[in-house]
């Protein structure tokens, strides 16, 4: 990819794609503005063995950015249960996936840009491998639009539609009333639609949303009790905390419940936005759904933790902390603890400050998914020079084992006995001087 900015500084984009040991493919992306690297991306995924000779990675420039469309490591003949049912209006088309053997849907996650995406557009048959995984383990159905014409109740009009005629189309007469959550890149559709319909919204994850687009939604008191996940690219002149900051800081001063996060150091690039989306999303199914019904249960702000989430971070992790005794309208609002730990790790890791800095502790493979019940092995490399003390993993916000420094130990922990849905893996290093580190998040999904 070659390219010029407006100002006619040129952008060059490359990408290394190489195999790690028999079952993983590294790719390696870099983003160049004249010679300055501005953005680069490391995303390993360990689909080689159901890979059947395509790999598709799209990237395209908007408004000077450049966006990576997420990874399609699964070519659409390779998943044999690939059916699409679809339904379109003038202006709006909508796809919508269920998982294979379902035959009651106990929720909807949306997400945006399409899974299916009209021909010569970017990211055709774009099917994001996580998304569907975490499908098929909760009963979950895929619901993705693609359209140019978007307005606040002409979106939600549009879905609403869209879901009572897939649901004749389909046999499932629950859809329209399916709780579900909404994530969208850049879009007014998850905050509209959370206004339209607070009831049956699970939570929703807003991507970069621009000015425009962001701003376009004006929420009320119902809105604000939906809780909502922002998150803001910082070197995008597009989607960055102009485009974040006014609606998150005037939600938090009514009281929403929201959260503010910077995703993946990025410019405006979809690559591992999901580890967040989808641990939000883990955690609110259990906080507000009941197995059989379609009725969510309502949050209690005070039971909530609080989150730093202002850019260009000092510490090795965000700060987070319980409620307290009145809310903090400066910082984010986060569901649970065990979500404050995966937000305190992704956004210190995700903000400039860490975005160039080598890290001094990571994970040195991506797990596998999987079947419940499994177990997955993890190690924790350092930085050269690094001294650590202990590493303490977690899964999610909760902690399944230890490991002290002896001399040539391995800092490594298998995880037992996994459970069905998305599992979120972060250690926890404290090192010689007794400073916390934490990795950078990491995550893989099994199904029943």
């Amino acid at each position: 990819f070659n390219g010029a900015r407006p100002d006619n500084t040129p952008l060059k984009f490359e990408m290394t794609v190489k195999k790690v040991g028999d079952a993983a493919l590294q790719v390696y992306t870099a983003y160049y503005q004249g010679d300055t690297l501005v953005d680069h991306q490391v995303y390993t995924t360990a689909a080689v063995a159901r890979l059947r000779g395509e790999l598709g990675i799209s990237a395209v420039a908007i408004a000077g950015d450049l966006f990576i469309d997420n990874f399609k490591v699964e070519a659409p003949k390779a998943i044999p249960d690939f059916k699409v049912a679809s339904f379109a209006d003038a202006t709006t088309s909508w796809f919508l996936w269920l998982p294979e053997g379902v035959t009651t849907v106990n929720g909807i996650l949306h997400f945006y840009p399409s899974m299916v995406m009209p021909a010569g557009k970017t990211g055709e048959f774009a099917m994001w491998d996580h998304y569907r995984r975490f499908a098929e383990a909760h009963g979950f159905a895929l619901f993705s639009h693609y359209g140019d014409a978007e307005t606040e109740a002409g979106t939600v009009a549009s879905a609403d539609a869209a879901l009572a005629a897939l649901a004749t189309q389909t046999g499932h007469a629950e859809l329209p009333v399916a709780p579900i959550f909404i994530e969208s890149l850049v879009s007014r559709f998850p905050l509209a639609y959370a206004k339209a319909h607070p009831g049956k919204t699970i939570g929703f994850a807003l991507t970069k949303p621009a000015a425009n687009t962001a701003n376009a939604v004006v929420p009320d008191a119902a809105t604000y009790q939906v809780p909502g996940l922002f998150t803001y690219a910082p070197d995008s002149g597009l989607s960055g905390l102009a485009g974040t900051r006014p609606t998150v800081n005037a939600g938090r001063a009514a009281g929403a419940l929201w959260a503010m996060a910077a995703n993946g150091g990025q410019t405006h690039a979809e690559v591992d936005g999901y580890v967040l989306y989808l641990s939000f999303l883990q955690r609110l199914i259990a906080l507000r759904m009941t197995p059989g019904s379609t009725v969510l249960k309502p949050l209690d702000k005070t039971m909530g933790w609080l989150g730093e989430h202002k850019p260009n971070l000092t510490e090795e992790f965000a700060i987070v902390r319980a409620y307290g005794a009145a809310d903090d309208a400066t910082m984010s609002w986060l569901p649970d603890q065990a979500f404050a730990l995966v937000y305190s790790a992704y956004h210190y890791n995700a903000t400039a400050a860490g975005k160039f800095v080598p890290k001094k502790v990571f994970f040195t493979g991506a797990p596998l998914h999987g079947k419940a019940g499994e177990s997955r092995t993890l190690r924790v490399g350092f930085a050269a020079g690094f001294s650590w003390k202990t590493v303490e993993f977690y899964d999610m916000g909760e902690k399944r084992g230890e490991v002290t420094y002896t001399p040539n130990a391995l800092a490594e922990f298998t995880y037992p006995a996994l459970t069905k849905g998305a599992h979120t893996f972060i250690a926890r290093v404290t090192d010689a001087a007794d400073k916390a580190h934490l990795t950078h998040p990491v995550m893989a999904t099994f199904s029943p």
